[in-house]
């Protein structure tokens, strides 16, 4: 079973901690645009994990099927 990933963002919703405490319960479960997140022509860092197969072979490495 499939973990789900937990990520921390920074939220910039007013000056006192009171404020950010206030503007994240309040996105809390709704919908969030992409340019609320990102602006046009920026750029961003991305961080991609792959699972190792090690020396497998085609077969095992790509789920093909062998002909009879």
């Amino acid at each position: 079973m499939k973990k789900a990933h937990i990520m921390e963002i920074q939220i910039n919703g007013g000056k006192s901690i009171e404020d950010k405490v206030a503007f994240g319960w309040g996105l809390l479960e709704k919908p969030i645009d992409i340019d609320m997140v990102f602006h046009e022509n920026e750029s961003i860092d991305t961080i991609g994990v792959t699972r190792g197969h090690g020396w497998k072979g085609v077969v095992n490495r790509w789920g093909v099927t062998r002909l009879p």
